[in-house]
C-alpha cells in the first residue's frame, strides 16, 4: 500500500486518531489481506504505523481530517469520502480511490419503550427505501444499506460509492463483531502505543 511508502511517496501523512479504523488500514498496509483481514495481525498494523510514525499528522473529526487533505498540510491521508466530495466537485485539488479503503457502517436505533415507536419504525421503513437512498447517495456517496438501490443510480454514481458492485472488490469491510469483542484491549494498545 503507497500510504506506507515513505520512499516512493514521501511527505506528510494523516490517519483518524482512533483505533477502530486506523489499525485495518496498518494491517492491509502491512500485507494483510482484506479478505482475511480479521483477527488483526496486530504485529504487522503497529510496525506499519511505527514506520510512518514520524511524519503522521492525526485528525480527530471527519472535518478535521479533510481539512489536512484541501488545505495540503498532508500529502497523503485517510479520510470519509463524503468530506471531499463536495470540495472535489467544486475544483479543490483532491482527489481519492477505493483500492485499500475500509467499508465501515453506522446505524439508527429506536430505544426499547420509545413513545413513539410506531412512526419512528415507519421512518426507518422509509428510510431503507431504495428509492430514497438513491437519493441520499446522490447528495454524499456513502453507500446505501438496500443492494435495490444500485439499479436505480448511473454508472458514475456509483462509481462514487465504497459498496458498489464495481468497488466492492477493492475493499474491506470492517468487522463489527470482531470490534465488540476486543475493542477495549485494542483501543487501550492503540493508545499506548500513541503515548509511547
Amino acid at each position: 500500500m503507497e500510504f506506507f511508502d515513505v520512499k516512493a511517496k514521501p511527505g506528510q501523512r494523516s490517519l483518524w486518531k482512533a483505533a477502530p479504523q486506523t489499525l485495518e488500514v496498518a494491517a492491509m498496509g502491512g500485507g494483510q489481506p482484506a479478505d482475511r483481514l480479521y483477527p488483526l495481525d496486530l504485529d504487522r498494523a503497529f510496525a506499519k504505523l511505527n514506520a510512518i510514525k514520524s511524519s503522521l499528522s492525526w485528525w480527530e473529526s471527519g472535518a478535521q481530517g479533510a481539512q489536512l487533505i484541501i488545505g495540503g498540510e498532508v500529502d497523503i491521508g485517510t479520510v470519509w469520502n463524503g468530506r471531499l466530495f463536495k470540495p472535489k466537485a467544486e475544483g479543490a485539488s483532491v482527489d481519492f480511490t477505493f483500492d485499500g479503503a475500509l467499508v465501515v457502517a453506522d446505524a439508527m436505533v429506536v430505544p426499547k419503550g420509545a413513545k413513539n415507536k410506531k412512526y419512528a419504525m415507519q421512518f426507518l421503513a422509509n428510510m431503507m427505501e431504495a428509492k430514497n437512498q438513491a437519493v441520499f447517495c446522490r447528495i454524499i456517496p456513502y453507500g446505501p444499506a438496500n443492494t435495490e438501490t444500485f439499479a436505480l443510480l448511473s454508472d458514475a454514481e456509483k462509481a462514487r460509492l465504497a459498496n458498489s458492485p464495481q468497488n466492492r472488490t477493492k475493499t474491506a469491510l470492517q468487522n463489527f463483531a470482531y470490534w465488540a469483542e476486543h475493542g477495549a484491549e485494542l483501543n487501550a494498545r492503540f493508545n499506548r502505543w500513541l503515548v509511547g
